[in-house]
């Protein structure tokens, strides 16, 4: 064995561990297409870490090996500072097989809590660390379902810092993912600086494919084209893939103003039509800080006596009138998801607009609450186009309807 280096508690499945000078690596505890993430302690220290490791010399990974280290070459030349929410590079090295970088490691995504060390005497004896460690990312947190508007909010604005700090160095990411956004002291941090490129990019497979834009140019603007994807899985628990769409238990989220201004963001973000995204995530950060501003109070209104009794009447009416309906045999009302490429199309039924509750038009992608189970004429309009109609869209059966102008097609399903 390597006199630098020791292994301690690994699986023989995993194949043998790397030899790194002064560090013990104690597990694999995350793998992908060219390399693997160990939790390990440095010798000197007992400070754990975690660390990337790639083979320099094997089918496949020269090639990899090199891009990691002109990644992190271009990290360190061109971010001028760190960032609190992106993840700390501590140390880079490479061995006669090995290309390997130390990080900051990841909480517990059990217990949501990092490394603690047991001091005897001021040295430190061994680490306080559960065997069943996973490191805590936005990935883990999801597998729980969609999160609270606040902690949604504040999560995404998070990720947007740190990846605004990337596009201000004149730097994109090109994998933005749940899995790439890790939990160190609670805190959200991008990580996987792997793919790390100059802003300005060219056409490229590189990426994950379900969070890369269908123009295939990984940039700025892929990376926002992401984010926003990121966005629509903590507002509603669904995969990327079902974006835009939205699911009934969204419908309150949504009502919540962080959600609503989230919501927004992420359909510009993540349109399919590159032009029409934020340039990158500076705009999309100043955005999301716009649009989440608390609304000015309504003002209070002073209403003569003659209004107020006319206010009765018609009250009194309504509730009449409500009283004849209850008595005829009832409607089933459903929630209905409306979609259209490109989106911000209103929506007619059966020839009025849907408004919101505040008598703002609905526009796609949205669900719609309450709406009767029956038959409907659908009409969705946009400027600059022509009607797109659904003659008969039967919400008995029907939970969606969508349209695409580009291929003039609309359908309910």
């Amino acid at each position: 064995m390597n006199p630098q280096a020791t292994t301690l508690g690994y699986s023989a499945t995993e194949g043998p561990p790397p030899n790194l000078p002064d560090l013990d690596l104690l597990r694999c505890i995350g793998s992908g297409s060219f390399g693997r993430v160990w939790l390990a302690r440095n010798r000197a220290t007992g400070k754990l870490l975690a660390v990337k490791i790639i083979r320099r010399f094997s089918a496949g990974m020269p090639a990899q090996a090199a891009r990691e280290v002109q990644a992190i070459a271009r990290l360190e030349a061109n971010l001028a500072a760190p960032h609190e929410n992106l993840l700390t590079i501590h140390h880079v090295g490479q061995t006669d097989e090995w290309l390997y970088y130390t990080m900051d490691l990841a909480d517990d995504a059990r217990q949501g809590k990092g490394d603690n060390l047991l001091f005897r005497g001021g040295k430190v004896e061994c680490p306080l660390f559960p065997p069943d460690y996973r490191p805590a990312t936005l990935g883990t947190r999801l597998d729980a379902g969609p999160l609270a508007p606040d902690e949604c909010f504040g999560l995404a604005r998070q990720l947007l810092a740190g990846l605004a700090h990337l596009h201000g160095a004149g730097l994109a990411h090109r994998d933005v993912k749940p899995a790439n956004c890790v939990f160190v002291g609670g805190r959200l941090k991008l990580a996987d600086f792997g793919l790390v490129t100059q802003a300005e990019g060219t056409s490229s497979l590189i990426g994950t494919p379900r969070y890369m834009p269908p123009d295939g140019v990984m940039d700025a603007r892929a990376d926002v084209y992401a984010a926003g994807l990121v966005i629509y899985e903590m507002l509603t628990g669904l995969p990327a893939d079902r974006f835009p769409r939205l699911p009934p238990h969204a419908l309150n989220a949504l009502r919540h103003p962080a959600c609503a201004a989230l919501n927004r963001i992420a359909l510009r973000a993540a349109n399919r039509d590159r032009a029409a995204r934020f340039r990158d995530a500076r705009e999309m950060l100043h955005a999301l800080d716009t649009l989440s501003m608390p609304a000015m109070p309504m003002p209070r209104l002073r209403l003569k006596k003659g209004l107020i009794i006319a206010s009765a009447c018609a009250a009194a009416a309504l509730a009449a009138l409500v009283a004849l309906l209850v008595r005829q045999p009832a409607t089933p009302h459903v929630n209905v998801n409306f979609i259209t490429l490109p989106y911000e199309a209103e929506i007619y039924l059966d020839g009025k607009r849907l408004l919101d509750p505040r008598g703002q038009p609905y526009a796609t992608p949205c669900t719609v609450p309450g709406l009767p189970a029956r038959p409907h004429r659908v009409v969705f309009r946009r400027p600059g186009l022509p009607d797109l109609v659904v003659e008969k869209a039967d919400f008995s059966a029907t939970r969606e309807v969508e349209a695409n102008w580009a291929g003039e097609m609309t359908k309910g399903k």
